[in-house]
């Protein structure tokens, strides 16, 4: 299954309860596939930066 169709079965089994994720599915998440389907990701409850981000491709902190 391509992103687009992953993302697009998730938001539906979501909002009808039709389907649950399994370890499987979550392990196919990334930080751009929970956005989508979830509207959120944890990296965005890091708090500071020591905290390792769940997905290789969550968005890096700028130091300021």
């Amino acid at each position: 299954m391509n992103t687009a169709d992953f993302i697009k079965y998730w938001i539906d089994a979501n909002e009808n309860g039709t389907d649950e994720m399994s370890y499987g599915d979550l392990a196919e998440l990334t930080h751009d596939t929970q956005v989508a389907i979830f509207g959120f990701c944890g990296c965005e409850d890091n708090g500071n930066d020591n905290n390792e981000s769940p997905y290789g491709d969550c968005p890096k902190k700028e130091k300021i």
